[in-house]
């Protein structure tokens, strides 16, 4: 899988931000507070996490606005090109929906969150979902000058979370 574009709305500090992707590398850089770990668990939540609770709305819920967490990504899995949108509606749930752009087939719902476990190759795992699906998440605090894929960087400094 390779996420192409993310797309926030009404997200935490985010009130609107789209970021592209690079094919090849992007370097995520700001200031603290800026929003970029916001960025990141709004990918994570986009893709393995289905909400069902007005604790978790209120703390991704941007501040200055009363509308939904929205996430959209656009991303490449197998042979198509997919986009997810998904918005989270406290006590209603999140509502997903998702795309394949390859060939117009649309899947809604519990459908769409099947959906992207088959494309993502996960499972299920109920209320502890959240906390054990962050594999694929890797952060290099304060080591913006050097190259990521080096092994030296990711011996010393890559932490999983």
């Amino acid at each position: 899988m390779k996420i192409r574009k993310v797309t926030l709305r009404h997200y935490r500090v985010h009130r609107a931000l789209e970021v592209t992707f690079d094919d090849q590398r992007t370097l995520i850089a700001g200031p603290n507070e800026a929003g970029k770990s916001t960025l990141v668990e709004a990918v994570h939540r986009a893709l393995f996490v289905r909400h069902k609770s007005t604790t978790d709305l209120q703390r991704i819920r941007s501040r200055s606005v009363s509308a939904w967490p929205e996430v959209g990504l656009e991303f490449h899995a197998g042979e198509h090109e997919w986009t997810l949108r998904k918005v989270f509606k406290g006590a209603q749930g999140s509502i997903a929906s998702l795309i394949n752009d390859t060939t117009g087939e649309r899947w809604d719902g519990d459908a769409a969150e099947e959906k992207l476990r088959e494309l993502l190759d996960v499972e299920d795992l109920g209320p502890q979902r959240s906390k054990q699906q962050w594999a694929h998440l890797w952060v290099w605090q304060g080591t913006a000058r050097d190259n990521p894929t080096s092994s030296d960087v990711i011996g010393h400094a890559a932490v999983a979370l």
